[in-house]
């Protein structure tokens, strides 16, 4: 009678075992259990950080071509250079914050400089400081387009040789638009772009075309 009581009992004991092991796998409780991951993953601070540095500086160089002839020159050996407004190289730093996955801020400060060739006797160049502004819409990680605005502070044309008059001759700031593209190969950016510009003279109607290409090299960190 005992004995077959404590069987009834041990059997009774490992049903209830059986019932819990099920219900611990029971939709309910599972659910409950993916619940709670899924609340754990949104409070992680790490999750989803983007994968990019949102500010960034830049240093860069660039070729530029393009505008009005501001002086011939003709050497001793019967060649003949043009200094061109457009012209010819572009070196600029700055830094670059990026908003979200689509949109980017560039502002930078250049020293841009047009020349002829080396001579003994002097030299024909124009100098100018250009401050940019662009904002830039990502189409993808490696390739983005950017548009803005280009103010240059008195630029200055010098034309300084022994054996011909010297000219110094400044001319207003101006506002340009620059528009580009870029192929982006971090930490590198190339790009090509279009800056529409015009020089005035101050206090004369006469103006010069200053417009150009430029392909440029960034380097960002």
């Amino acid at each position: 009678m005992h004995k077959t009581w404590l069987i009834g009992f041990l059997g009774s004991i490992a049903a209830a075992s059986a019932c819990a092991g099920e219900s611990a796998s029971s939709p309910l409780v599972v659910a409950q259990n993916n619940s709670q991951v899924v609340v754990e993953e949104s409070r992680n601070p790490g999750y989803p950080y983007p994968n990019y540095k949102p500010l960034r500086f830049l240093v860069g160089l660039g070729l530029t071509a393009g505008g009005d002839t501001l002086a011939t020159v003709q050497y001793s050996d019967g060649g003949t250079d043009k200094l061109k407004a457009g012209g010819d190289v572009l070196f600029y730093a700055g830094a670059d914050y990026r908003f979200n996955d689509f949109f980017s801020l560039e502002g930078n400060v250049g020293y841009h400089l047009a020349s002829t060739r080396l001579a003994r006797n002097g030299d024909a160049t124009f100098k100018r400081v250009p401050v940019e502004f662009l904002l830039h819409y990502y189409v993808s990680e490696t390739v983005r387009f950017g548009a803005g605005a280009r103010f240059v502070n008195s630029p200055e044309v010098k034309i300084d040789f022994s054996n011909s008059p010297y000219v110094r001759q400044s001319f207003s700031s101006t506002v340009g638009q620059v528009i580009e593209a870029e192929y982006l190969a971090q930490p590198f950016g190339l790009k090509l772009r279009y800056v529409n510009e015009k020089y005035k003279i101050d206090h004369t109607p006469v103006s010069i075309d200053v417009s150009h290409v430029g392909f440029l090299a960034s380097y960002y960190f």
